[in-house]
């Protein structure tokens, strides 16, 4: 897991959030993976699989919420 410096300046507030989740990356299919926080403009996440050469790339997160969305 990687960690953010201490002086780092940031915008919107970072919210722990322990969930699994699904990364869509292009046309490829979800990858499984941990969501570890979340912000309005990211979300910091760990793959179950390395994904090469995709760092940087634009994404979809998938987080199911559950029944009725609770």
């Amino acid at each position: 897991m990687m960690q953010t410096p201490d002086n780092e300046q940031r915008h919107f507030s970072r919210i722990s959030f322990c969930a699994d989740v699904q990364l869509i990356l292009g046309w490829e299919e979800a990858q499984p993976a941990q969501l570890l926080d979340i912000a309005l403009k990211g979300a910091l996440v760990e793959l179950q699989q390395p994904v090469a050469d995709r760092l940087g790339e634009i994404c979809q997160l998938k987080l199911d919420l559950g029944e009725g969305g609770e």
